[in-house]
């Protein structure tokens, strides 16, 4: 990996970097993309290098269209001669909007006036003559009205550049801007591994599905759709079956899950029932006990819950059942396994407020002396450690883990699939924690990959002073504890840590400080629990504002 420069981006960046994306996938996936998206490739790579360059920028804006008056690039000759390069290539067109709604929107109010021979309207809001024109006119005498004073450019192909964007981003909603940091040299990404044998789709009918899958979340944003119930349950049954592939699998579960959910909310709760029962993602058996109890089957809803605190590894629903399952077991009379309780040590800091500095930095340096140094680092520091000391295991070359170049960890790095699908790796790297070279592991990680981009690590908060304190302070047990933890489910592990850490000729003390009126949170009392569990030093530290006359004394 090649250090980080403050170089500036070239005039010919947006070119470059979608060169990269189609390459890299027709690399990987030649086989399984179709003629249209091979000829899509070979029509762009045919162009000249400053109709390259027009395209991706017109690619990059407005889906639908750019106003040939609105573009202006110094740095691309002779502009006509490349628009119609591209309108032969057949990658652009002009006036191919038809949706006369979002043509109005690509002109001015004046426009609109004059276009239009619009009198006495001077004091009118342009939104009110949009709807006033759009009301009058037919859809297509509108657009044709727009098109006789206005060229628009309409990118075409798009579902083929779709096809490139997913195979190479493994979704829908990263796109180029993710190149524009790694050439300016902000960040730096792991050289891992990309194959063949390990690319993200093995099969067309792979591709297809996720693209149905996108399809699918995206008639779920539709407030039209989301009111009826029949729409909503046609999608469901519409969802192509996910097969062997793990990851698709888990997108469909969660799609079943969010339709399942809108159909509660709509009162369809026989129907959210059968749906949730589909699909083996939390919280749909969460949802299932809590329709259970609405429908009047506790008992159901009961033995549910127990079959969850018996069989789940999943944090979620164990904390759920935990007290939703009591809860309902009062009600009919039952016992039912009851949770450790968590006493959280407490302790008064009294303080002198300050306009501009928040209270975590006033508390860390009033608990700043020559005989101990205190940090403001929430939920860095651990995580930090835990990314520097598995930082192999987090970049392995785990089968659709990686899909492209520019990630800063794997795919599932925040969910409990991550612990799943490297259960070996880490129980192994855990236990190897016995011995004394773990510290050496990071401190050589520190060095060697300082910069990269990971997504646990936080260079900006661990300087080389905290690092040495930690590992000075911090016993083994301690922080194999917590690695553990963050492990099993970094989506919930990655947060709620203690804002300050304090180290002292005793160790060290973990401190989360709360102003008054603030409470502490779920994920902070899962973390106290823990502490509490390991004998790890954890206080909850309550501030109190002194008053100006009291600062005086």
């Amino acid at each position: 990996t090649t250090p980080a420069t403050d170089t500036p981006l070239t005039n010919h960046y947006h070119m470059e970097n979608f060169r990269v994306v189609l390459d890299t996938v027709f690399e990987h996936y030649q086989d399984l993309l179709t003629e249209a998206e091979t000829r899509y490739r070979e029509r762009f790579l045919a162009l000249s290098p400053p109709s390259q360059n027009l395209y991706v920028r017109l690619l990059t804006r407005s889906d639908s269209g750019t106003r040939l008056d609105q573009i202006q690039y110094p740095d691309i000759p002779d502009l006509s001669t490349q628009v119609q390069c591209l309108v032969t290539a057949g990658l652009v067109k002009f006036n191919g909007c038809e949706n006369p709604a979002e043509l109005l929107r690509k002109i001015t109010k004046a426009e609109l006036i004059r276009y239009f021979k619009l009198e006495t309207v001077a004091k009118t809001k342009k939104s009110d003559l949009v709807q006033m024109l759009l009301a009058q006119w037919e859809d297509k005498a509108l657009c044709a009205q727009i098109y006789q004073h206005v060229r628009l450019l309409t990118v075409v192909n798009l579902p083929e550049f779709d096809t490139y964007r997913l195979c190479f981003f493994g979704n829908n909603h990263q796109d180029l801007s993710a190149f524009v940091v790694s050439e300016l040299g902000h960040v730096r990404y792991e050289n891992y591994g990309l194959s063949e044998q390990r690319r993200y789709y093995q099969t067309r009918e792979q591709i297809q599905c996720h693209k149905h899958y996108i399809g699918a979340r995206q008639q779920l944003e539709d407030d039209t759709i989301k009111k009826h119930s029949d729409a909503l349950i046609d999608i469901a049954k519409g969802l192509p079956h996910p097969g062997d592939h793990v990851a698709l699998q888990r997108r469909y579960h969660r799609l079943i899950n969010t339709i399942a959910r809108q159909l509660e909310r709509l009162e369809k709760l026989p129907q959210a029932l059968e749906l949730y029962a589909l699909s083996q993602q939390h919280p749909s058996r969460e949802r299932q006990a809590r329709i259970l109890a609405k429908l009047n089957q506790k008992q159901d809803a009961v033995n549910l819950c127990k079959h969850i605190l018996s069989n789940s590894h999943s944090l979620e629903e164990q904390e759920f059942v935990s007290s939703f399952g009591s809860r309902l077991c009062r009600q009919l009379g039952q016992p039912f396994p009851q949770p450790d309780s968590c006493h959280i040590q407490e302790r008064l800091l009294s303080l002198k407020p300050h306009p501009t500095r928040s209270v975590e930095t006033l508390a860390a340096e009033a608990l700043s002396n020559e005989n101990q140094v205190c940090f403001y680092v929430e939920n860095a520091l651990f995580n930090s450690l835990f990314g520097l000391y598995f930082w192999d295991i987090i970049f392995a070359p785990i089968d659709g883990a990686f899909i492209n170049p520019f990630q800063r960890g794997p795919l599932n790095g925040r969910s409990e699939y991550f612990y799943i699908d490297r259960k070996e790796l880490i129980e192994q790297r855990l236990q190897a924690m016995v011995r004394e070279d773990w510290r050496q592991v990071i401190k050589q990680r520190y060095g060697d990959k300082h910069g990269i981009a990971n997504m646990f690590v936080v260079w900006g908060i661990l300087s080389q002073e905290l690092l040495a304190l930690s590992l000075a302070h911090i016993p083994t047990a301690h922080i194999k504890a917590i690695f553990a933890s963050i492990a099993q489910h970094p989506g919930l592990f990655s947060n709620g840590f203690p804002d300050l850490i304090r180290f002292h000729n005793q160790g060290y003390e973990l401190l989360e400080v709360k102003a008054p009126g603030d409470v502490v949170q779920t994920n902070q009392k899962r973390w106290f629990k823990r502490f509490a569990k390991h004998q790890i030093p954890a206080t909850l530290l309550k501030v109190e504002w002194l008053t100006v006359d009291a600062s005086l004394e």
